[in-house]
């Protein structure tokens, strides 16, 4: 009872708990969850929502909600699938924007809507508070599918993919195709990620994105990950492909991520004019894009531009301190200069971001090494050593 009370105000939830979901992609002996009238019943309702959901068919769901009395939407358990479907379909803002029209209450806990308010928690960064949640709703709730694939996404992000491909293992039959093909590219992209960071590790990142580019074509995080992996691996003409394929069928903001990898393979063949104005059609697109803002700061510094591209960079840090991509660049422009602290002091940032970031480790040995102080030099290597042996497993 004590720990229900805590989650509940933890939580700020009012209802009581649904019973569990059938299991997802799995034959209920139900018709289509978009079949059939929608229950008036709030428990029901949040049931069919659920269903819809776990058959990969929130947005069609939402849509037919529109039609229902705002009272029976309000309620707490509707109101977390909604939310839900929303996090399932990456419409964040509009998830953000019902969230804050809840109204709590003091009759417990509302699974739906702790694990929702959870999922949110981990979109907005709060790792630590997501698993915090995770931990105090598995008491009540052991076996719910929602947070089995919110802890694979944290091991995902927190880079420990050995626990990530044994939850995709266990996750993936139970999972409605497009899911386990969003989950299975997700991972994909953040163990490539790491591993193009090492030169003697880029050849194991191919295959990965080689995969995830087949599974999901739209996906322009993995297809331009992708063709960055083959611009350092100088297949310039299969890079160029792979973006311009890309780059044919995206559109919107979609194309930002391509004209920023296609960008970064004319910088690697010294095209640095026609980089230039990829890197700021991206810009157009999206002005924030840390990526693209970065790339014209290394054209800049490829060019000798070395006043330019510190004033890049600090200009992108000043909207994004933890921008990784950033802090790698100014640690190499200070080291190129021989501002050995300054580069400490960049890499130490991006450490304490990620903390077992393969580059950022090595980078800092080096610099450290500059630093004479060996100690230190030792435990970086230690760790970067450690972590190599992770990404090279296959498990």
């Amino acid at each position: 009872m004590r720990a229900l009370a805590v989650i509940a105000l933890l939580l700020l939830t009012i209802g009581a708990p649904l019973h569990a979901a059938p299991r997802w992609g799995a034959p209920t002996g139900r018709p289509p969850a978009q079949d059939g009238a929608l229950s008036s019943d709030p428990g029901e309702l949040a049931k069919q929502i659920r269903l819809a959901r776990r058959q990969g068919d929130a947005e069609r769901m939402l849509a037919r909600l529109s039609d229902l009395p705002s009272r029976t939407l309000r309620d707490e358990r509707v109101q977390g699938e909604r939310l839900q479907a929303l996090l399932d379909l990456h419409r964040f803002d509009e998830a953000v924007q019902l969230s804050q029209t809840r109204v709590s209450g003091e009759q417990g806990l509302v699974i739906p809507m702790a694990v929702a308010l959870t999922r949110l928690s981990f979109r907005r960064g709060d790792i630590r508070g997501a698993e915090k949640n995770i931990a105090l709703v598995r008491k009540t709730k052991p076996h719910q599918k929602d947070l089995a694939v919110l802890e694979l996404r944290i091991s995902i992000y927190n880079g420990d993919y050995k626990a990530a491909n044994k939850a995709f293992g266990t996750l993936r039959d139970g999972v409605h195709t497009a899911l386990a093909i969003e989950l299975e590219v997700d991972l994909a992209v953040a163990r490539a990620a790491e591993l193009m960071g090492v030169s003697d590790m880029l050849e194991m990142a191919l295959p990965l994105l080689k995969r995830a580019v087949d599974l999901a074509p739209e996906r322009v995080d993995a297809r331009g990950l992708y063709v960055r992996a083959l611009s350092r691996w100088q297949r310039a003409e299969q890079a160029e492909t792979v973006a311009r394929e890309g780059l044919a069928r995206a559109v919107g903001s979609a194309r930002t991520e391509l004209l920023y990898a296609l960008g970064f393979l004319y910088l690697t063949i010294h095209r640095e004019e026609e980089a230039v104005q990829l890197f700021e059609q991206a810009l157009e697109l999206a002005p924030e894009h840390g990526l693209a803002r970065v790339g014209l700061a290394r054209a800049r510094m490829q060019v000798g531009d070395v006043d330019g591209a510190r004033d890049l960079i600090a200009r992108t840090l000043a909207g994004d301190a933890r921008n990784l991509d950033a802090l790698l660049l100014l640690s190499e422009i200070e080291s190129d200069l021989g501002d050995w602290d300054s580069a400490a002091a960049a890499l130490t940032t991006l450490l304490e971001v990620k903390p077992r970031h393969l580059k950022g480790l090595w980078l800092l040995s080096r610099v450290r090494a500059r630093q004479r102080r060996p100690d230190e030099v030792q435990a970086l290597l230690e760790r970067y050593e450690e972590r190599k042996q992770v990404l090279a497993a296959r498990g």
